[in-house]
């Protein structure tokens, strides 16, 4: 009877309820998508290791892809990422792992930004200087070209959409400071859509490398391409998240000390320094080679999901949430300049008829809810009136 008698009122309620629900959802959505979006590095949920660090991949075992005159006795990584740019690796936790994995220069590469480098060969030379030379340089990026600027120690201009005369311009002036500039993975920016020169447009603006290798893909019609236009190539393992190692760069840089076949490869790094090794590569006459394995060495950095993390814990429910309703529409945005933004203007992709039904199920759970509620208020109700009976008998 009550039910029939007040009918409107409890319409009433309910539809407020729905409204406060409704105003709750349109709150919490934005908030928890934001915080879903944030940068990695403030909302960090994983920690990152190196596996089978007892261990020690030594690549001489597979043949050059050049035949070479003389033994190297340079094993190079020419493009590498650490969290100072886009990169999961701290450039300390970068430089073990290039240990491990048998090379003893590498050049550490961040996106448009030196810091990571010369940090990186800070502590090389602070805690590692019998291991391994770290080489600072910058993987100028922008929606033309990846390159790799070796050698130089300071941050260069960034330009969006540069000009084939802007390009020239910044390799005249890294080779103005004894720089090399390496074409970083052409097929892949191709992919990526990048409005690149081309190949002989690169070479008349005067790169030094090509990067035949990048990770596991192998850029064949790049290495003919340079054979036949006399354009040297090395490799990278364009390393940012737990990439195993496939492609080292080799090289003989003329030092006072030889590298037997007993000798770990980190032996001739106290003989190296930044200058030799970059003269060697200067020099035309110096033979320079790769070894490649696509199965890659059995020593990489992993993530793993880590509760230490106070931050990521107490934001756990929104990025979760925020997860969520990120599900039900996407952003495409084509590549990302480093610059500003996106290369491409963003578009918003949304999945109506899955907010529909996400819609109608909420609908759907909060009146079964409040059947629930009913039913057992009316349990309890009946309860308390079979108990007050007993009672007063």
């Amino acid at each position: 009877n009550y039910y029939k008698k007040n009918y409107k009122e409890i319409l009433k309620n309910t539809m407020v309820q729905l409204i406060f629900l409704a105003i709750a959802i349109g709150i919490c959505a934005p908030i928890s998508i934001i915080v879903y979006n944030s940068p990695p590095k403030k909302y960090q949920g994983t920690s990152i290791s190196i596996q089978n660090t007892d261990l020690y991949f030594d690549p001489r075992n597979m043949s050059s892809f050049d035949k070479m005159d003389v033994e190297p006795n340079v094993y190079l990584n020419c493009h590498t990422h650490t969290y100072y740019s886009d990169g999961s690796l701290s450039p300390e936790m970068t430089i073990q792992y290039h240990i491990l994995n048998g090379y003893n220069v590498m050049f550490m590469t961040d996106h448009n930004m030196i810091s990571g480098g010369l940090a990186g060969q800070k502590i090389a030379q602070e805690k590692y200087s019998d291991q391994i030379l770290v080489i600072p340089g910058i993987e100028w990026t922008n929606c033309r070209c990846h390159l790799n600027l070796i050698g130089i120690e300071e941050d260069v201009p960034l330009i969006k959409w540069p000009t084939n005369q802007e390009i020239k311009e910044l390799i005249d002036y890294v080779h103005s400071k004894g720089g090399l500039v390496i074409l970083n993975h052409y097929p892949w920016s191709e992919w990526a859509g990048l409005s690149q020169p081309s190949m002989q447009e690169w070479i008349e603006m005067g790169i030094d490398f090509l990067e035949v290798v990048n990770g596991i893909t192998v850029d064949y019609q790049g290495i003919v391409f340079s054979k036949q236009n006399n354009l040297r190539y090395v490799t990278g393992t364009d390393l940012h998240f737990d990439e195993r190692a496939s492609g080292w760069t080799v090289l003989n840089v003329p030092i006072n000390h030889t590298l037997s076949p007993t000798d770990k490869i980190s032996s001739v790094v106290p003989y190296l320094t930044k200058e030799s090794v970059l003269k060697a590569l200067r020099d035309k006459s110096t033979q320079i080679s790769f070894l490649f394995d696509a199965k890659g060495s059995i020593i990489q950095a992993t993530s793993q999901h880590s509760s230490f993390n106070p931050k990521y814990t107490f934001y756990s429910a929104w990025i979760n949430l925020g997860r969520l309703f990120h599900s039900y529409f996407e952003l495409q945005r084509g590549m990302y300049s480093f610059v500003d933004g996106s290369c491409t203007d963003v578009i918003t992709v949304v999945y109506g008829s899955q907010i529909a039904c996400l819609v109608a199920w909420i609908i759907i759970m909060f009146f079964c809810f409040k059947f629930l509620f009913y039913i057992l208020r009316k349990c309890a109700q009946l309860l308390i009136i079979k108990l007050y009976s007993k009672k007063k008998q």
